[in-house]
């Protein structure tokens, strides 16, 4: 059961990121991209940034996907539910066997 309660909220953020990335904020994915060099550039030196840069670059079509970023999120929601479902799940055994 507690898997599946990390499943529909998972799977509820992936719909909700790909509704705020695709109709809401269409322009997030191209600024926080743009954000993100600048953030590099600022703390890399020219060699290793233009390096980053070039794998950013070769990385940024596939996450501007509606696809992907549904994915990438419902994923993310999905591992982190599952392990507070864990650690719930540990923390409610050691109080019935203590009590």
């Amino acid at each position: 059961m507690r898997l599946a309660i990390s499943f529909i909220t998972a799977l509820a953020f992936g719909v909700l990121d790909v509704i705020y990335i695709k109709y809401i904020n269409p322009d997030f994915t191209e600024e926080y991209y743009t954000r993100s060099l600048a953030k590099l550039e600022e703390t890399l030196p020219a060699a290793e940034f233009e390096i980053e840069r070039v794998k950013m670059e070769s990385q940024k079509e596939l996450f501007m996907s509606p696809v992907m970023s549904f994915i990438l999120m419902s994923m993310t929601v999905f591992v982190i539910g599952f392990i507070i479902s864990l650690l719930s799940a540990m923390i409610l055994q050691r109080k019935k066997i203590t009590t």
